[in-house]
């Protein structure tokens, strides 16, 4: 197991999935290491960080949890004799718990939005909660690179993330330097507003 502060990912070599457990003291850099070979720094380092790195600052921390690591309908079935689910082929990592998700996102799958809700429903989402479906992007992303290199012949996973990381850049194209002036922007006209409230004089 990882020490403190650290976590668990996947190396990809060949069609394989080998579990190396290296120290990562922040979540988002990990994951941008792993996009690192499709896509340009600009946009890893304006996408990931904002996504990512909240969930870790501001008092924040990420409690690592052992997830599946490849928990799609393919690897998802039914026991015809009990009724209970049944899930195989793993790949174990301690990491945060809605990287879990990370195949629900892709629209291709069959275990997609409504297991999502369903999840939801028994995990609290991490905080900050407005960013949790963008923040879902990141890890779908990590899935769609995993099958880019199960198929090396076809570009069309490869595609997807361009596709997703562009769209993404669009919508964030200040980065996490972004987040930091809409927050202390935030702030700041919240304690002028209490400011303003003091001096506000009283009526008989």
């Amino acid at each position: 197991m990882p020490g403190v502060g650290q976590v668990a990912h996947p190396v990809a070599i060949a069609s394989q999935i080998i579990e190396k457990s290296e120290g990562c003291f922040l979540w988002a850099s990990l994951i941008c290491s792993e996009l690192r070979q499709v896509t340009s720094e600009r946009e890893i380092d304006m996408v990931i960080p904002r996504l990512l790195r909240p969930l870790e600052t501001e008092g924040r921390t990420l409690i690592r949890t052992l997830v599946h690591g490849d928990l799609w309908d393919g690897n998802a079935s039914v026991d015809v004799s009990t009724g209970r689910p049944l899930i195989f082929d793993p790949t174990p990592l301690y990491a945060h718990n809605e990287y879990g998700m990370g195949p629900w996102w892709a629209p291709r799958h069959k275990m997609t939005s409504a297991y999502i809700a369903a999840y939801t429903e028994h995990y609290q989402k991490s905080e900050p909660v407005a960013d949790f479906e963008d923040c879902g992007a990141p890890y779908g992303l990590r899935v769609d690179l995993h099958a880019s290199s199960l198929y090396p012949g076809s570009l069309r996973h490869r595609n997807l993330v361009m596709d997703t990381m562009r769209a993404l850049l669009k919508k964030y194209p200040l980065g996490y330097t972004g987040y930091l002036v809409e927050k202390n922007s935030a702030a700041a006209a919240s304690n002028q507003a209490v400011t303003a409230s003091w001096r506000e004089p009283t009526t008989a």
